[in-house]
């Protein structure tokens, strides 16, 4: 009786000790992977920050080099729209006129020739040319927006074919002193512009760059697709990924 009471006594306290062995060695691989999975997570996160950081970066960067472009092609607009209500400008040689109405800027790579059309919509002067070839945009969107809104600025048209190019025209009234409407000073930036500008980014395949008019209208795309090109897409601006123009 004495041998099997030490037996329980000693066997007890070892069955006890295997189950908390087997208790804490469970904790622990627990434990252990909840801290692993909450490593993992939290390196999830910083990486989907870091992405969207460096797709906002992108974006922005983008966005100011359109933005910059469009804004010194628009100064050599204004200055044109500005010097065609002096009364002197129209009794210039043409090549003098043509030299004071039109800078390098409106010359340079990219860039369409700004163009002057009258009231009625004909073509008067052409950076390109000191005869240039007759021609009529009173149906063109761009056209009509300045004629029946004086305060619209700067337009930016819907992508269009412009001069055998796709391109987008930026356009700006000229307004006489009495305010009247005296015509359109119009100009263009390519395709061109736009591929050579997304062509210098490091993309991988699934890379969606939009470039957008306020109105949702899309402007480019890269991957490109002419069948998108001009379409309306509903968006929420400031998206990663997304340019407005």
């Amino acid at each position: 009786m004495i041998f099997r009471r030490r037996g329980n006594e000693t066997g007890q306290p070892r069955r006890l000790s295997a189950k908390l062995l087997v208790i804490f060695s469970v904790v622990t691989v627990l434990g252990f992977s909840a801290i692993c999975a909450s490593v993992l997570l939290d390196m999830r996160r910083g990486e989907e920050q870091l992405a969207r950081r460096t797709l906002e970066n992108l974006a922005a960067s983008i966005d100011t080099d359109i933005g910059r472009n469009i804004e010194l092609y628009d100064l050599s607009l204004r200055a044109v729209a500005d010097n065609m209500v002096i009364p002197e400008v129209s009794k210039l040689s043409k090549p003098l006129r043509n030299l004071i109405l039109f800078d390098q800027a409106a010359s340079a790579k990219h860039f369409g020739a700004i163009q002057v059309f009258d009231a009625e919509g004909r073509l008067t002067i052409d950076a390109s040319t000191l005869d240039p070839v007759p021609e009529n945009r009173a149906d063109e969107e761009y056209f009509k927006v300045h004629r029946d809104q004086p305060d619209a600025g700067l337009f930016v048209s819907r992508p269009m074919l412009h001069h055998s190019a796709y391109a987008i025209v930026l356009s700006r009234r000229i307004t006489g002193r009495d305010g009247s409407f005296l015509g359109v000073v119009a100009g263009s930036i390519r395709f061109s512009y736009f591929h050579e500008l997304f062509g210098r980014l490091h993309l991988s395949a699934d890379d969606i760059i939009t470039v957008l008019r306020r109105d949702g209208t899309i402007i480019m795309r890269t991957p490109f697709d002419l069948d998108v090109i001009g379409k309306h897409q509903a968006c929420a601006w400031y998206r990663p990924g997304l340019v407005r123009a």
